[in-house]
């Protein structure tokens, strides 16, 4: 059963998150001479929600709020964001772009991570192999074809490091610390 939408969502996305579920709506809010696009999640792990806070995701003149080229170009980049800490993302409905268009752009950005995925794998250094056994559980990164990350050893896998494979460098993005093999 297709869901309906209240008028002022331009887009909406299901985003799937490793421990909670969740969907946003996007819409254009007119503050004072200027426009916004705000952002609010409303639904948590399948449940309706209510953000109390919007995001300001752009502000916009009214030029480009009434240009739907310039809508259906914001839309195209959110499924652009789509992967990291953003999650994977899923169109449920939009004003300005089709199903098949957004998922046409998550398709392509899929393509591009698995072929960077598959550069990181051949340059698979044996620090990567000794964290493995370590139980770190290094993967190697969609974004750049050095890089891979794990869980931190320098704090027992709390959150995650980053390897880099040209320097054989582990770096821990929160304390700071470096260690190289």
């Amino acid at each position: 059963m297709q869901r309906t939408y209240p008028d002022n969502y331009f887009l909406v996305i299901y985003f799937h998150h490793y421990l909670v579920d969740s969907v946003s709506a996007y819409y254009v809010e007119k503050k004072e001479q200027n426009f916004g696009i705000y952002s609010k999640m409303i639904e948590l792990d399948r449940s309706p929600h209510e953000d109390d806070k919007p995001v300001l995701e752009k502000e916009i003149t009214a030029e480009e709020y009434h240009s739907f080229v310039f809508m259906y170009a914001f839309c195209l980049k959110q499924a652009e964001r789509s992967g990291g800490f953003k999650g994977g993302m899923e169109y449920l409905h939009s004003m300005y772009v089709s199903k098949e268009e957004f998922h046409a752009v998550l398709d392509e950005k899929s393509m591009k991570e698995k072929a960077i995925r598959k550069k990181a794998e051949a340059n698979r250094t044996p620090l990567i192999d000794e964290l493995k056994r370590e139980g770190f559980c290094p993967l190697p990164s969609s974004f750049n074809e050095f890089i891979w990350t794990s869980g931190c050893k320098f704090h027992k896998g709390k959150h995650f490091m980053f390897i880099d494979t040209r320097t054989n460098e582990c770096t821990c993005p929160y304390g700071g610390n470096k260690e190289k093999h």
